[in-house]
């Protein structure tokens, strides 16, 4: 009966521990055009029906963390009072993403993303 026990819990662990292996975790600063860390920014991390949202410290720096792995499409969104809004997708495959991202000066209703510089 007790081998029949880990042979049941053995695989559950390490089934669990692969799953752990799947989490996605960004982190990252978040400066102005200057370089000057940009405290109180929003970041959210979005997926699917999931998301996951952190303010920036008086550094710039922040961390989300996604919970379940897959390729599901993950988006990076970054809103700042007086800032223009920034959007980028990410690879979802990455288990760890470090991002610097830069706000300009100018309206949230302006779109800032790595491939268009409004």
């Amino acid at each position: 009966m007790k081998l029949i026990k880990q042979l049941i819990v053995c695989p559950i662990f390490f089934f669990t521990l692969s799953a752990c292996d799947s989490h996605m975790r960004v982190s990252g600063k978040v400066v102005d055009e200057n370089g000057a860390p940009v405290e109180g920014a929003k970041v959210w991390l979005i997926f699917v029906n999931w998301v996951s949202d952190s303010v920036t410290d008086k550094n710039g720096e922040f961390f989300n963390a996604r919970t379940h792995g897959g390729s599901q499409n993950v988006s990076l969104l970054v809103s700042k009072e007086g800032k223009q809004l920034y959007y980028e997708s990410l690879d979802s495959d990455k288990s760890k993403v470090n991002k610097t991202i830069v706000l300009i000066k100018g309206k949230q209703d302006i779109l800032n993303t790595p491939d268009h510089k409004p």
